[in-house]
């Protein structure tokens, strides 16, 4: 017997929203993992909401972070979690995916590629494997934008795009990609509408740079000429994307992955040639500056593309092979969550994370209330550390890294601050010498994480 055409729309909508509640479920069981430098954003916000100001050290007005908008909402939404703002950043990152579900099945019109994006959007080291950094709110509210230009809300796409250079300041690069679509969309142009378009679009980024320099004294965060101007370790960025995500789209075992998402890009062109343009115009400003690859969720505009690509190309082969029955839903949706099945086990950040909260325990145990620390990681342990002061050795929210002294000598304000513990992770064994290394302090030794790939040195100061 056939299916009725209201009998496949049935199944579609139903589908759907159980695929979205197993999805969700499994995700919240198995991939509950925040990356070390998401905690820097909980922190700020976590003393907006405690009264102690937007500011990573109590008293001390640094920017440290380019996303303020996330922050401001794990703040706002830590209200329904009773001021934990870690619950708050996993209820505010799975409200934003379903969201985006939801935008983007507006966007392409078509279930069967929404079955397969789930479990590629849920699953992503971009977005859940990462969670709590930008790389969702991003994705909202880019889908957000779309859906709105292409509905002609003119005015709210524009806010929207100012929203997004507050989500990540260089989503300008998205914003100024979709100007010139709206500005082909609406041709003839005119006067009035254009400087609607422009007031509108900087009207958040020129508000958040006053309150900016009145509030910490500078436009930029200190990430940003760290790490994004060259400053910091790392290979060029478009050697970094070639090696770790273009080149293993060509190994053997990576074909038909490689062949469904050339696939998918040719068949759904039309919806996702904008993503495609902002990752190339991305790309190629962040190789004319010279930037470092070093952060993953650096290439998130690279990962919008081959999520989207890869669900329309597997809804491609589903159709081929099961027509617009209900079998090529479930094979979507299986093959899909198959691709994505080895990230379901980030070991590496778990181990990370659990010696991290280790070292936190154990410093509240022997050290002093309120005691300052020196560090070079600055994400989970000063989160599970909040109410010491940082001494920061790379001075993204150090005060003293402010202005001309950027990166001042570390022993100097070592001498000056006199933090009783350093928690240093060096990637590697410490050597007899380099334990002796730190002028005035004794090594308690190394803790390390249950696999031994991650270790941390406590040192305390020899004159208490």
């Amino acid at each position: 017997m056939k299916t009725s055409v209201s009998e496949k729309v049935h199944f579609t909508q139903w589908f759907i929203w159980v695929e979205c509640a197993l999805v969700l479920a499994l995700a919240l069981v198995k991939l509950r993992i925040v990356n070390d430098d998401a905690f820097i954003t909980l922190r700020y916000a976590h003393n907006l909401i405690h009264g102690r100001g937007f500011v990573y050290n109590p008293g001390e007005h640094v920017l440290g972070l380019t996303n303020p908008l996330l922050a401001l909402l794990q703040a706002a939404t830590s209200v329904a979690c009773l001021g934990n703002v870690l619950s708050a950043n996993y209820l505010l990152q799975y409200l934003l995916l379903l969201g985006s579900v939801l935008l983007f099945a507006r966007w392409l019109n078509d279930r069967l590629v929404l079955a397969a994006l789930i479990p590629l959007l849920f699953f992503n080291q971009q977005t859940v494997g990462y969670l709590g950094n930008e790389a969702v709110l991003l994705l909202f509210l880019s889908l957000l934008a779309l859906n709105l230009l292409r509905s002609g809300r003119d005015k709210w796409f524009a806010f929207c795009l100012s929203l997004m250079y507050l989500a990540r300041f260089d989503a300008v690069i998205f914003g100024a990609v979709a100007t010139v679509w709206w500005l082909h969309l609406r041709r003839p142009w005119s006067p009035r509408k254009l400087a609607a378009h422009f007031m509108i679009w900087g009207s958040l980024p020129v508000a958040w740079h006053t309150f900016s320099f009145a509030y910490y004294g500078a436009f930029l965060s200190n990430s940003v000429t760290s790490e994004l101007l060259g400053f910091a370790y790392g290979k060029p960025y478009i050697s970094a994307l070639w090696e770790r995500y273009l080149s293993p789209l060509t190994a053997p075992w990576a074909l038909f992955q490689s062949g469904v998402i050339v696939a998918g890009l040719l068949a759904y062109w039309r919806q996702l040639r904008i993503y495609c343009v902002w990752f190339l115009c991305f790309a190629t400003v962040y190789w004319a500056i010279g930037a470092q690859g070093i952060k993953p969720w650096y290439f998130h505009t690279f990962t919008f593309v081959v999520i989207m690509a890869m669900a329309g190309g597997l809804a491609l082969v589903g159709r081929r092979l099961f027509g617009d029955a209900p079998a090529a839903h479930l094979f979507a949706a299986f093959v899909s969550l198959t691709f994505v099945l080895g990230q379901m086990n980030d070991s590496w950040e778990r181990q990370r994370y659990e010696l991290y909260r280790k070292v936190a325990d154990e410093v509240q145990r022997i050290g002093d209330a309120g005691a300052p620390l020196e560090m070079n990681e600055i994400g989970i342990l000063g989160y599970y550390l909040m109410e010491h002061p940082v001494l920061d050795q790379h001075f993204l929210v150090t005060a003293q890294g402010k202005g001309p002294t950027r990166f001042p000598p570390v022993a100097l304000l070592r001498q000056e601050r006199k933090p009783q513990f350093l928690l240093i992770n060096p990637y590697r064994e410490f050597t007899e010498p380099e334990l002796r290394q730190y002028e005035g302090y004794h090594p308690l030794g190394a803790m390390r994480s249950p696999n031994n790939e991650h270790r941390l040195y406590i040192f305390r100061r020899s004159t208490e």
